[in-house]
Order: structure tokens, then sequence, then C-alpha cells
């Protein structure tokens, strides 16, 4: 099938934030991994990387002359960009960066326009012929594309399908920065998918119907497969090469480390499910608590298997490959190259372990490759195979099974459980139900999860709290729960916790607003306006301009989020906010207009001689009469 001309449609719209925040390799681990190891910190040095670029106001290239590429040998394999994309840049810090990427030891740097990858730069999209070869083990894709054409979408799901699993290049895919949509390659199956902490990305693949006799490809499947903590899902996905290329560093050596179906399962069985506490939602905390959240490969729709945590990945690597048929050590993984019956390969693969008093959890992920015929050099078919697995935890002291991942279409299949300390595990690998017998390979990792010191229950509530609070420390449910009197406040025990607030109390701070519409308000729980202390949120007077939140709020109506004065502070956290010198509060209780700096209030009125003798025998009878009612 031989195509003459295809048009392209590409849209950059993965803009980064210019605030650079390096938080992040706390909230993942990386900082811990680096004092842990110190000068054996694993770096990238040696893995060879590829970006590619939509346009981005006509260019594709990052600024080769920034201070994060000094020592890097970035080459633009498209030719002919004599400018520098924004886009491209910051996609760079995370991927490659010297200081803000995982993987600084990176040194080489292939870089391709979009378009120029997917066509004859790379896939060949429009030829018969085969992908082009790579030495290179990481790309990373953060742009949208598309093709207006399901037989075209098909062909680049395909090929990119064949390149991962030919030949071990991992391929890193940004998802799409709303809820809603889904994206090209994103929907391929052996990518890697990164989403961000907030949830706000696409959650499935696109369901293609084309001109292939098989229906492989027709599924939703859900993604992403894990987040970071980042603002858009360019940062995201870069990040997510970064940390494939660290793994690749730090499995050097070690037998299987480096396969691309290991790589992904490692980061999905090392990631965090409940995170610690962030402002606003960047946290996890109801991991798979609604029913609606939970995929049938053992996932949350909103954060696949969760945080990125590249020091429990690294130490999943670091412990090697181990057999099924044998116990396993608290961390590990295992590369199985022949499953599924056929040629005398075995049907199911078992892995043993037991419970202890040290771990309150196990994580397990199970990857496999969907199957592509890539025919020869000459003519690549594409025709796909999707081999159905299943992943099982049984309890063999109690004799049940406790936990399962059987998705029919997800080539991903996981496991986050409780388990019990002296209790004999086995996890089991198996076909589908239904699945005809099969000639296939796959990747599973794990690590047993060490008890939280101060959270029984591992909800993410420390004891001292919940009892503080009246809730259960043995009840991983009441984090869920909203306990406010007498109706609610619209904030999960959980939530209350994070943000501060107080989960029997409706409106903590008593300024009139409840702390579920007050969150809202807010939009930033961690927010200090006038620098006391105190959070807005459990601040009465956030901007202490001498008048309460409820009634501010109340004045302002629909004017509240305004910046009359232009100063950059909206009204409501704006203490003078026509800046004429006058607090708002004061404005507002004599009569004066707070967004008008030609109105003034009026003086407060002198006592006089009279009215201060009637004032001091006012404030005597009051002082008489409580003083009376307090010896009743």
């Amino acid at each position: 099938m031989a195509l003459k001309k295809i048009t392209l449609v590409f849209l950059v719209c993965f803009l980064l934030c210019g605030h650079v925040d390096a938080s992040y390799k706390d909230n993942i681990g990386f900082v811990d991994l680096r004092n842990e190891l110190g000068t054996a910190m694993p770096d990238g040095v040696g893995i060879d990387v590829t970006q590619v670029e939509g346009l981005s106001n006509g260019h594709w290239m990052p600024d080769t002359t920034h201070s994060e590429f000094t020592g890097k040998i970035i080459t633009d394999k498209s030719g002919g960009d004599t400018g520098s994309s924004g886009h491209a840049t910051s996609v760079g810090w995370y991927f490659y960066g010297n200081s803000l990427s995982m993987s600084p030891g990176i040194i080489i740097v292939d870089v391709y326009r979009a378009d120029h990858w997917l066509q004859d730069g790379f896939l060949n999209i429009g030829s018969v012929e085969q992908p082009e070869s790579s030495s290179h083990r990481v790309a990373n894709h953060s742009y949208v594309s598309s093709f207006g054409n399901t037989d075209l979408d098909s062909q680049a799901l395909r090929r990119l399908d064949w390149v991962i699993d030919s030949s071990n290049y991992i391929q890193c895919v940004g998802l799409k920065n709303t809820v809603t949509g889904t994206i090209v390659l994103g929907s391929a199956f052996n990518v890697i998918t990164v989403g961000c902490m907030d949830g706000s990305h696409s959650r499935t693949t696109v369901p293609l119907s084309d001109s292939y006799a098989d229906t492989v490809y027709e599924p939703v499947r859900i993604k992403p497969d894990v987040v970071v903590p980042m603002e858009t899902t360019s940062a995201a996905s870069s990040l997510g090469a970064s940390a494939a290329a660290l793994l690749l560093d730090a499995g050097d050596g070690i037998t299987n480390a480096d396969n691309a179906e290991v790589i992904r399962a490692t980061l999905m069985a090392g990631a965090d499910r409940t995170t610690d506490c962030q402002c606003d939602d960047d946290y996890i905390g109801d991991y798979r608590a609604d029913g609606e959240d939970r995929t049938d490969n053992g996932l949350d729709k909103r954060f696949g298997a969760g945080q990125i945590n590249i020091q429990a990945a690294y130490h999943i690597i670091a412990a090697g490959e181990q057999d099924s048929g044998s116990a396993i050590t608290e961390y590990g993984f295992d590369y199985n190259p022949a499953f599924g019956a056929l040629e005398g390969s075995s049907d199911t693969a078992t892995y043993y372990f037991s419970g202890d008093t040290e771990h309150s959890r196990i994580s397990v992920a199970l990857v496999w490759h969907v199957a592509i015929n890539g025919g020869t050099s000459d003519f690549f078919y594409g025709d796909a195979a999707y081999y159905d697995m299943d992943l099982v935890l049984y309890d063999a002291t109690a004799g049940q099974t406790v936990a399962t991942g059987a998705s029919a279409w997800d080539n991903t299949e996981n496991i986050w459980t409780p388990i019990i300390a002296g209790h004999a595990y086995e996890i089991r690998v198996q076909p589908g139900n239904g699945q005809a017998d099969f000639l296939w390979d796959y990747a599973l990792a794990w690590r047993l999860v060490e008890n939280a010191t101060d959270d029984l229950d591992g909800d993410g509530l420390p004891d001292t709290w919940e009892i503080q609070h009246g809730l259960d420390p043995s009840d991983i449910t009441d984090a869920m729960t909203d306990n406010d009197a007498p109706e609610g406040d619209g904030l999960t025990n959980l939530e209350e916790y994070c943000r501060g607030t107080d989960p029997i109390n409706a409106d903590t701070d008593g300024d009139g607003i409840n702390d579920g519409e007050e969150f809202l308000l807010w939009q930033n729980s961690c927010e200090d306006s006038d620098e006391d202390g105190l959070p807005n949120l459990i601040d009465p007077d956030a901007d202490n301009d001498l008048i309460n939140d409820g009634p501010e709020y109340d004045y302002w109506g629909a004017e509240w989020d305004k910046d009359v004065d232009e100063d950059g502070l909206y009204n409501l956290v704006d203490p003078d906010s026509d800046n004429d010198g006058y607090p708002d509060g004061t404005e507002i209780a004599r009569a004066s207009d707070p967004s008008d700096p030609a109105s003034h209030p009026r003086a407060a009125p002198s006592l006089g001689l009279v009215g201060f003798l009637v004032a001091m025998l006012a404030a005597f009878g009051i002082g008489v009469y409580a003083r009376r009612y307090a010896a009743t």
C-alpha cells in the first residue's frame, strides 16, 4: 500500500509554565535516592535519546546555548531549523537538562520535527518499508498529533509498537492536557504514558476502526501508566523519559534490566498509590476509593499506577532478576521470554513470598507487548496479535485469591493490596479467560511496601489525628467520609487533614464561608495573603483589612476576583482595593466605596465630654450587671 501524500496536523498545546520548581525531585524520591547513593547515583550516562517535537512558532529545536544543555551534543536530524522553540527547550530541561532532569549524564540527543520523524525520518508512514533502526534507547513525544484518517493513525501505532518491541526502544508519550479527548501516539500499546498529578489529562485511548483484518486497536484502554507532580503533560512525559534513562543506567550489567517491558513494569510497580499531602489537589489520597475510578487491570483511571517513585523503582532494578518457581525478595523483577503453553512453554508462572510485620502491602505490575508482524525490511505488514494475561495474588495460608488484575484488552495488569504478616502468598501469571495457547514474553516487577509508622490503616491520616477527631485509626474508609456537622462541608476527612481544616467544623475559621466553598474560592490552600502565618483557608480575615472574608465576599459579589487598582491582587485579598490609603473593612463599615479611590470613609464622630461620661456609665453598668449575672 503506497501512499502518495499524507496530511499531518500537529498542535503543540503543552506549554510549560515559566516558573521552574525543583520540588518535584523531592516528591518522586529522587532526592532520597541521591542522598542514599551519593556518588554512585545513576544519571543516564551512556544513554542516547531522541526528542520528537511539533512545530512551535516555526521551530522544533531546543535552545542549544542554554546552560541546561552545556556539554550536550544536540543534533537537528530534520535539518534546517535556524532558531529554537521555547516548548522544545522546556521539554529538554526535564528530559536531559544538567540540573532539572533526573538524567544529566545524557550527552547524545537527536531532535526531529514530528512530521519528518513520522514519515521518512523514522517511522516511514506512507512507505511500504519498515521503520528505520536506531541505537538510541529512549524517545520522548510531548505533542498532539492527528492524521484525520484512522488507517494512518493505525499505521502510526502499529509501527511504533513494533519498534518498541523489536528493538527495546522505549517511547514516552505525553497525554492531552484535558480530561476529555484523546491523542494518537498515547494509544499505542507498548509506550509509557505519563500524566499529571491533578488528573487533568486524557484518560483513554483512541478506538480505531481501520482496514486491517484484526480488531486489536479498537477497544478503549486506560491511560496514563504513571503520573508526576508537574503542571503539564509535556513536562510530565519528559520527566518520565528521564526516569527511564536513569533506570537503564542503573540496570547496566544486570540481566534483562534494559528490557523495555521491565522498565515500564518497574515504573508502575514502584509508583506511589498514596502520597504526602501537598497544596490543593497535588497529592493522591483516594486511590481506587471510588468504584468509578477503578479499572479492570487494577489501576485508577485518574492516576494510572500512581506517582513515580524513582527510589523504589531503582531498588526493583538493583534487586535483579528473580525467576518464577522460587521465593522472591522485597524488591525485584523477572523477564520471562517464553510463556503461554506453546512450544513447551509454561502457562502459569508462580512467585512465592511471606508477609511480615515490616510490610503492609504489595505492589505488582505485569507488562507485555502487543505482537506486531513487522514483515521484511522491504515490506511492513503491521497486523497485530493481542495475548490476554491475568495477574493473581493468592493467599495460600487462607486458601483464597485476594486480588487480581484481569483486563481483557489492556497489556498491563496490576495489584496493590494489603498483606498479612505470617501468611504465605503466591503471585501468579496466567493466560486470561478464554485465551488460546500462545508463545510470548512478559515482564513482572514487584515491591513490598513498608508500614507507615504512624498510620495503622494506611489511609493517609495519622493515627493521632484520627483519635483527636473521633475517627477510627483501623478503618481505612473513614478518610473518604465528610463528618462536618450538620451536613458536611464538601471536603473528605483526608482533604481536611491535608488542608489544615477541622473535620467536624464546617467553617474552621468562623469567617462565614464553609471550608469546602472557601477552598474553591482561594484555589490555593497554602496561600497566606497577609503573611500572618495562617493560610487563607483558616484565616478569618485573609488580607487583614478589618473585615472577615465572608462579609467581604458578600459585599463584593461578582467583583470579588477583580483587581480594581491593578496591583496584582484581586479585591478579596487586597487590603486596600482602590489604593486610597483606607483598608476595605474601614471603608465598608463607614459607608465609603472601597473600589473608588475618590471615595473616603467618614470620620468617626467625636464623643465629647457628655458622650464620654455617658459611655463610661454605660460600660460601668454593663460590668456590674455581668458580675451580678455571673454570681447568680
